[in-house]
């Protein structure tokens, strides 16, 4: 695959924009009308293995600024008074129903993939429509479009490959007990397989019947 960071730099400000904005390209082609979902009788840990043998570079762009970030979140010493966090928006209660109008803003899987004609571009995924969370056990679950990041008090999320097996992931984000302090987290990871996928026939990453954006041109 050609260079990732000459990839990266054919998106505009505009574009990038666009991503925070959870908007498609103006070029983008339509979207599938359903995605390809793990059926019950296929291997969770294949559609891990498919995604990654067709997407790499993989990065998080975190709110606020959306900046294209290879970076893992580690766990916070307890021996010393943890670092401020980046400012992120208030997360709505775990109890409370989030409204369409006032979501948290979108966290943002992106890669680049290789499409049916063999050539590569920019693949986004919006997180929030992939992971839920439960406030029983403060952990990470596959639910669609219940914005688990923001409502277990999460963010500066990274993603991490297993080069040693493919089918293995871990998608970390530092997660605070209290939504007014920032200061203190825990890692909280989903690892869960299957969840996100590829569409191989159409290009595009998606999870739960959902599909992400493809960004910007194709390269060789």
């Amino acid at each position: 695959m050609s260079s990732y960071g000459n990839l990266i730099e054919v998106l505009t400000g505009a574009q990038i924009a666009l991503v925070a904005g959870g908007l498609p390209m103006v070029n983008s082609p339509p979207k599938p009308a359903k995605a390809v979902v793990p059926a019950s009788t296929v291997d969770p840990k294949a559609e891990t293995a498919k995604f990654h043998h067709y997407c790499e570079d993989l990065v998080m762009l975190n709110p606020p600024n959306w900046e294209a970030s290879t970076a893992y979140p580690e766990p916070q010493p307890s021996s010393r008074p943890g670092s401020p966090q980046r400012n992120r928006p208030a997360a709505p209660g775990p109890g409370g129903r989030v409204r369409r109008a006032d979501g948290p803003p979108p966290v943002f899987l992106m890669g680049r993939c290789r499409m049916p004609n063999s050539r590569e571009r920019l693949v986004s995924l919006n997180l929030n429509k992939c992971i839920g969370w439960d406030d029983t056990r403060k952990a990470f679950t596959a639910e669609y479009d219940t914005h688990g990041i923001a409502r277990g008090h999460c963010g500066d999320c990274g993603y991490r490959e297993y080069f040693n097996s493919a089918s293995e992931f871990s998608l970390g984000c530092k997660c605070s007990s209290n939504a007014r302090d920032r200061t203190r987290w825990e890692v909280k990871e989903f690892t869960q397989p299957g969840v996100i996928v590829f569409d191989e026939k159409t290009g595009h990453m998606g999870c739960h019947g959902y599909f992400g954006s493809l960004l910007g041109p194709e390269t060789d």
